[in-house]
């Protein structure tokens, strides 16, 4: 289907690092196990907020204690366990005590309503609820089913109605578990998509899919390797957090180090000013003083920590990957002039994926960026563009739907037989693509552009406008901060836009007045309704929260 300009190459880009070898066909646990063997005394995982270090040969241990634990209790093949972690230890060891045995590792995303959280545990017939302390007091609003649970953190410091993860490996220390051996198409991990214009679905992933998903990032030129450092910053319940940075992180031999799931602001700070102190926790980590730290983060994130007022030194940054959300390229220029004046000598390398692909699907690496793109496809992804009506595929530089093919590809939404084949399309000549609903173009030198998503798309008498465009647009005029637009789902007419505008402008008339006169936008792109507010909603994974702003417009109505 691909036609012959279209054909690009990018295999003399790809590192091919000993790192970078996976047996795709293999278990999670394997795999992890046989890099692990090869390093027991060094340090894998540092737990910032605690200041635990853990390493390989710690964690091995760890690993097959709570394998015999969850055991005991019953868990084997095809069981499905749901997790609420926040940067522990524990993350990482059920994720593979689970997948040892062959069970189902089921990430929540705790940063939901109590409502999403229970809708979530309970549309899986879920055997235990691993679940950290400091959510105890969720459990009788989100377990209406009485799932037993276990408890990360309680140090049995207070009587509760559960069993202790400590005890968990005690029980399981005497028993030997056989690790179960790879299976095709055997699910492995479930995590989430984003939820921004819809309710968010489970995404299903099989050891080879995350396998194939971590391979992409060790084949880059990002230093991942034995003797630099990882910040995992984003929840495991999204596949940068999960695959991308704690599985990945620990298979390159990097040391992870896991920081809890906070506010933004919060998190902003911690992460900065462990920037700042990396020198001095080199030492700590068993780092050398020409080590380098990677942050793999959202947009959002990597802003806020790159301008604080807390780093004043980034000359340790090996690799900065911004993922989740697009960036324009004057919004990367401005964010890497302040990096370089900090002493950052790598780019900002923008990343293209879906969780349902369980990372990158594009990746710009450090010595091949080009600033405002996505990347070029990562080993094993190919992606094309076509007529978003006809499918039939566009040349160079022409705007059309993005589709993919990916071998870390997901296995299926759960329980949403539907769901799961209509993310599908199969073309003309019978070959099926990952259907992202997002549009974009290549360039001639392959790499790809996003400009907008087909469900965000409005029509004006018979004008079809991009409301990520008109965003776009109103973020270049001077004084805007952030941008954010809608069309009201309630009360509001096909045709209405109303746009959320962060800025200094004192009012909202003074606003209009400068929009106008610069004519950056078209009569058919002006917004039918401003709103000046001093901050616009993001999800945890540093997307703009429509959803969040639908809702106050039709509680305003």
């Amino acid at each position: 289907m691909q036609s012959d300009h279209l054909k690009f190459s990018f295999t003399k880009w790809y590192s091919a690092t000993s790192e970078a070898t996976i047996d795709l066909k293999e278990t999670l646990y394997n795999t992890f196990l046989f890099r692990a063997k090869t390093r027991p005394d060094r340090i894998a995982l540092f737990i910032s907020e605690s200041g635990e270090r853990y390493t390989y040969g710690e964690i091995i241990k760890l690993i097959d204690a709570a394998a015999g634990g969850f055991s005991q209790l019953g868990v084997s093949i095809g069981s499905k366990v749901g997790i609420l972690l926040n940067g522990t230890v524990e993350e990482t060891v059920s994720l593979l005590a689970l997948n040892k045995i062959g069970a189902i590792s089921k990430f929540i995303d705790y940063m939901k309503s109590p409502t999403a959280i229970k809708h979530s545990i309970e549309e899986t017939d879920l055997s235990f609820l691993v679940i950290d302390v400091s959510f105890l007091s969720l459990v009788p609003l989100i377990n209406a089913s009485n799932i037993p649970i276990i408890i990360v953190n309680a140090r049995g410091e207070t009587p509760i109605d559960g069993i202790y993860f400590e005890q968990l490996y005690e029980h399981g220390t005497s028993v030997v578990t056989n690790a179960v051996p790879y299976s095709d198409g055997r699910p492995s991990v479930m995590i989430n998509s984003s939820g921004t214009t819809g309710e968010p679905k489970p995404i299903v992933h099989t050891d080879y899919s995350i396998n194939a998903a971590a391979q992409k990032m060790l084949v880059t030129d990002y230093p991942l390797g034995p003797g630099n450092a990882l910040v995992k910053m984003i929840p495991s319940q999204i596949g940068l957090g999960l695959i991308t940075s704690l599985y990945t992180g620990l298979l390159s031999g990097a040391v992870v180090v896991s920081v809890g799931v906070k506010e933004p602001p919060v998190l902003i700070n911690e992460v900065a000013q462990l920037t700042q102190d990396f020198s001095k926790l080199k030492p700590l980590l068993g780092l050398q003083k020409d080590s380098s730290l990677n942050i793999f983060s959202t947009p959002l994130f990597l802003t806020g920590i790159i301008s604080s007022e807390l780093v004043t030194d980034l000359s340790c940054i090996g690799s900065l990957l911004a993922a989740g959300s697009k960036m324009t390229r004057g919004e990367l220029e401005r964010l890497e002039n302040i990096a370089k004046a900090k002493g950052c000598m790598v780019p900002i390398c923008n990343g293209y994926g879906q969780n349902e692909m369980a990372g990158a699907v594009t990746l710009n690496h450090n010595a091949h960026n080009i600033n405002g793109s996505a990347g070029f496809p990562t080993m094993g992804s190919r992606i094309i563009i076509v007529d978003p009506e006809t499918l039939v595929e566009r040349g160079i530089n022409e705007i059309g739907l993005i589709l993919e093919q990916c071998n870390s590809h997901f296995k299926e939404y759960e329980n949403m037989p539907k769901r799961s084949d209509d993310a599908w399309l199969t073309l003309s000549d019978g070959s099926r693509w990952y259907n992202s609903c997002d549009l974009g173009y290549i360039n001639e030198d392959g790499f790809l552009f996003i400009t907008g998503r087909t469900t965000r798309v409005v029509v004006r008498t018979d004008f079809k406008l991009s409301l990520d465009d008109i965003e776009a647009k109103i973020k270049t005029l001077p004084l805007v901060y952030d941008c954010a637009t809608i069309v009201p789902k309630i009360g509001g007419s096909i045709e209405e836009i109303v746009a959320f505008i962060q800025s200094d402008y004192t009012d909202i008339d003074s606003f209009a007045k400068a929009l106008r006169a610069s004519n950056i936008l078209s009569e058919f792109e002006m917004p039918t309704k401003f709103i000046m507010t001093g901050n616009i909603p993001y999800t945890q994974n540093g997307k703009i929260d429509y959803r969040a702003l639908e809702r106050q417009v039709a509680q305003e109505q």
